[in-house]
């Protein structure tokens, strides 16, 4: 079972940091959230 962890994890990984969106003007998820996480923490009371 492990294995099949593993792959998902695999994937998912890639799905979020490497592969482009094109519903996202072409980034990665990751850059998006991690972006709006920095600009986020700056406005928050």
């Amino acid at each position: 079972m492990s294995y099949c962890n593993n792959d998902v994890e695999s994937w998912r990984y890639r799905y979020n940091h490497e592969r482009p969106h094109e519903s996202l003007r072409g980034f990665v998820p990751a850059k998006i959230y991690f972006q709006y996480k920095r600009h986020r923490k700056h406005y928050e009371l």
